[in-house]
């Protein structure tokens, strides 16, 4: 089983980590597509040092502009060399990449998960009403054409919050799974014992798991958010 996941966030190593778990407890061959830099107010930073990592990791430019309208310099020949059972676009479904992934998808019998931050309305009125009648209203219309596409090519959404997921599930035919938005995807708490951990709903869920920058002793702990995330790829992967 392969799984690609196109994820922004791991330009910074330590949000690689779900995906060595995927990897390393499921035998799965995990590929990661990643920003080769980002710009942060203004300045490009390039991503973290990847060459060492257990996982192949692609590094590609990204266009510059809005995110809903970006895209991978050279993704689909990428794609078309894996050959991706799961595609996981790291980002808003709402999106030009999101419906590219989804056709492409569609191309090679994958499927396609995305994830999105979205939690306020996605409607004419509430745009109007921030942003004025007529930029509002040609952002909405923008919004929701986009949405009407990419709605029906997408296998799952993963909300960070109760709002987002009962925005999108007014709005789609497919499954909303919610889960609690961290400050990073995978942190790792050197300084708090096992048992904080586990109060505070962590898991140990690999033993003689090694970070290649950090470890809690042998033990991998990842968030309850996580967790559900790999059960529910688990579950559209058939595993």
């Amino acid at each position: 089983m392969r799984i690609l996941a196109i994820s922004w966030a791991s330009h910074t190593e330590v949000n690689r980590q779900i995906f060595r778990v995927l990897s390393a407890a499921y035998n799965l061959e995990v590929t990661i597509i990643i920003p080769r830099s980002i710009n942060i107010d203004g300045v490009p930073v390039g991503c973290d040092h990847y060459a060492d990592e257990d996982i192949d990791i692609i590094a590609l430019d990204v266009t510059s502009g809005n995110p809903r309208f970006n895209r991978y310099i050279g993704i689909n020949s990428v794609i078309a060399k894996i050959k991706p059972d799961i595609i996981f676009h790291e980002d808003d479904p709402i999106s030009l990449q999101a419906i590219q992934y989804g056709l492409l998808c569609r191309l090679y019998k994958a499927k396609l998960i995305c994830r999105t931050n979205q939690n306020t309305d996605i409607s004419y009125a509430y745009e109007i009403k921030r942003l004025g009648f007529l930029k509002g209203a040609l952002y909405a219309g923008m919004k929701l054409s986009m949405f009407s596409i990419s709605r029906r090519l997408i296998s799952h959404i993963f909300s960070i919050s109760e709002d987002g997921s009962r925005r999108h599930s007014r709005l789609m035919t497919v499954s909303v799974r919610r889960f609690v938005k961290t400050l990073v995807s995978t942190i790792l708490f050197l300084d708090i014992s096992d048992a904080r951990l586990k109060e505070r709903g962590f898991t140990c869920y690999l033993k003689h798991f090694q970070n290649s920058s950090s470890t809690v002793g042998h033990y991998c702990w990842m968030n309850p958010s996580e967790i559900q995330m790999i059960i529910i790829i688990k579950k559209l992967m058939g595993i």
